[in-house]
């Protein structure tokens, strides 16, 4: 047996239908922001704070370049490099320099590459400057800076050919800074991107702005390997592990080698804030859904089924009884129907009384027939006699 469902029914069918649209689509929404892949927003916002920590650290490398600048082309180095003294570089360059700026290594070696003085440098530099690429590249003219990994830990450094005062040549040696990478150095790149920078090393010591527990610095470390061959293909890794965003990125030295790999740490905060609020927004829809339902019935059931429950009550008439007019005013197509329907009403009404009035003129003339034929047959009946009766007197 068929299931009847009533207009009513079908319409709050039809507009809950209708209500599922927004709600999948905030399904879909919600489901595209989970950690099971990244949004745009959230790349874009990936992407900013990989940009703004590469900012600030070529800003320190161009600060440690333009203090390297500044000596080389100074004419007293200019001088003294030419005669080669020691005593004057170690009071004028490699003891004051470090004693009135954040200078942890200095290196300055003649035109022919000879060591003139020098201040803490890694061993394997105080012994083997000359063989480095970037001092022969210095002694060519060329002026640059960037990192350095060395065996006393991450080095930033600038190197820059001695010139006299405008940068005019020959060349007369080189001059070289290094700034030892520390926690401190990094904090004021931390305050700014919000999150943990961490430098892990190929000797698998982790350079950290974080506390550096072991807990942390194992979480770290314990990912090196899964993503060893995604950063030779990849020039961003992304992890997540807990309230945790990890972004990693291939460390390069001044020469543009891996040397170890750029760590940052972010919490997740405001990622959880925007799914929070995206939870909120998807109940709320749910709940207006169900507001818009319960506000909507009455209005369908006003507007429409009760005026189609009028036309169909209507309708069910019996022979003897004719239909009543309908009462509509929707200001709609059902309006039309109930208009059209009145007419037929009355078209009814009107042919019925022109069938009454044909039916009374029909049986006065049926009574005026039946008359007329019994005066005929009373009269025939009168004319027999009367022959009979003459017949009679004719015998």
């Amino acid at each position: 047996m068929a299931i009847k469902i009533s207009l009513k029914y079908k319409l709050i069918i039809f507009i809950y239908l209708i209500l599922l649209i927004p709600f999948f689509a905030s399904i879909f929404y919600i489901w595209r922001q989970t950690d099971q892949g990244l949004s745009q927003i959230e790349k874009n916002w990936i992407n900013d704070i990989l940009a703004s920590e590469n900012k600030l650290q070529d800003k320190y490398n161009n600060l440690l370049l333009k203090n390297v600048l500044d000596y080389s082309t100074w004419d007293e180095i200019y001088d003294n490099a030419s005669s080669k003294d020691p005593a004057w570089f170690k009071k004028n360059v490699t003891d004051w320099v470090p004693n009135n700026y954040n200078v942890d290594w200095i290196l300055a070696v003649d035109g022919q590459n000879n060591l003139i003085s020098q201040y803490n440098p890694p061993s394997e530099y105080s012994a083997n400057f000359n063989k480095t690429s970037f001092i022969q590249k210095a002694l060519a003219g060329e002026s640059s800076s960037g990192f350095l990994f060395t065996s006393h830990g991450l080095f930033r450094i600038a190197y820059a050919p001695i010139l006299r005062t405008g940068g005019i040549g020959p060349i007369n040696g080189v001059l070289m800074y290094g700034q030892l990478i520390n926690p401190i150095s990094l904090l004021e790149i931390k305050n700014i991107i919000k999150g943990d920078i961490n430098f892990i090393l190929p000797n698998q010591t982790v350079i950290s702005t974080n506390d550096q527990s072991a807990e942390y610095k194992n979480a770290l470390l314990e990912q090196i390997p899964d993503i060893k061959n995604n950063l030779e293909q990849n020039n961003i890794i992304t992890a997540v592990k807990g309230n945790l965003l990890y972004l990693f990125t291939p460390l390069l030295d001044i020469e543009s080698k891996p040397i170890g790999t750029l760590a940052l740490t972010l919490e997740l905060t405001n990622f959880i804030q925007i799914r929070k609020q995206l939870i909120y927004v998807f109940f709320a829809v749910i709940f207006l859904s169900f507001i818009l339902v319960l506000l909507a019935v009455p209005f369908f059931i006003k507007t429409i089924a009760n005026p189609l429950r009028q036309l169909i009550s209507a309708m069910e008439f019996k022979e003897d009884n004719l239909p009543a007019k309908v009462m509509i005013k929707t200001g709609d197509e059902l309006e039309q129907v109930a208009d059209n329907f009145n007419r037929m009403v009355d078209k009814l009404k009107t042919s019925r009384q022109e069938i009454d009035l044909k039916n009374q003129e029909l049986k006065l003339k049926v009574t005026e027939m039946e008359k007329f034929n019994k005066l005929s047959i009373d009269r025939e009946l009168k004319m027999i006699e009367l022959k009979n009766e003459i017949t009679e007197l004719k015998k």
